[in-house]
């Protein structure tokens, strides 16, 4: 046999006076190729899967006889995430631990990926944008009635002049170097999990900061913690920021 035609084998009964045969099928034989050698198409390769420059195969039964050098899977070229079914509006909602479906997609293949991100932590890497309650305007105050003058003498009192202001804090003797700023649970570490607690005592679904936890929470020294320090603390946790703190003008 060869590699593309089975052969058959015959037996001989050698005891004496017997001389009975039989005959059996062989297969084929893939190593006794009859073709050439040929070079195949290169394979591409894909997102997943090795590709080839090219096989040697023989050209009877297409045999390779002599792998290709491999290319690599190139693996997939991911887009952005996109924040799918983001509502109109998030009353009712639970911003700290009601979650929304973000998917990304490869753009060769189109396989994509899911995840889940809580809403406070889509809005502090800037996928989505939350409402901000507008502060109501102050009334505006009553004008006091002007004295009458023609029956009430008029005190005047002479203020000493004024020989300067309030000179204004500065942030760099606001820093402490004995907080690890970021790191408000105080769990040696800063994660997202210090991000979510900056940002609830910044919209006040969080108290009872200790002056410790307040000073590690303001991480850009403007002397108040609010979401840009959530969105601060965050972004060094994905890398974004080199350092806390992270002075923003």
């Amino acid at each position: 046999p060869d590699c593309v035609t089975p052969g058959k084998k015959t037996f001989k009964c050698t005891r004496e006076g017997c001389g009975e045969t039989t005959t059996v099928d062989l297969p084929c034989d893939l190593e006794n190729h009859v073709g050439t050698p040929v070079k195949a198409e290169p394979r591409a390769a894909t997102c997943t899967a090795e590709g080839s420059k090219g096989d040697t195969v023989c050209s009877a039964c297409k045999t390779v006889i002599e792998a290709g050098e491999v290319i690599p899977a190139t693996g997939h070229s991911f887009g952005d995430w996109e924040t799918e079914d983001v509502p109109e509006s998030f009353e009712g909602l639970d911003c700290s631990t009601d979650t929304l479906t973000q998917i990304r997609t490869c753009s060769v293949c189109g396989v994509y990926e899911e995840r889940e991100l809580v809403i406070y932590e889509l809005a502090m890497l800037g996928y989505i944008e939350l409402p901000v309650d507008e502060p109501e305007e102050p009334e505006e105050p009553e004008e006091p009635e002007e004295p009458d003058t023609e029956t009430q003498p008029v005190e005047t009192e002479t203020q000493p002049a004024e020989t300067g202001t309030e000179p204004e804090e500065d942030s760099s003797s606001y820093y402490d170097d004995t907080i690890v700023y970021g790191d408000i649970d105080g769990d040696d570490l800063v994660s997202s999990a210090d991000a979510r607690l900056a940002l609830r005592y910044a919209v006040s679904l969080e108290v009872g900061f200790t002056e410790r936890q307040v000073k590690a929470a303001d991480v850009n020294l403007d002397f108040d913690v609010t979401p840009a320090d959530a969105r601060l603390i965050l972004r060094f946790v994905v890398g974004l920021e080199l350092a806390l703190p992270a002075l923003t003008e």
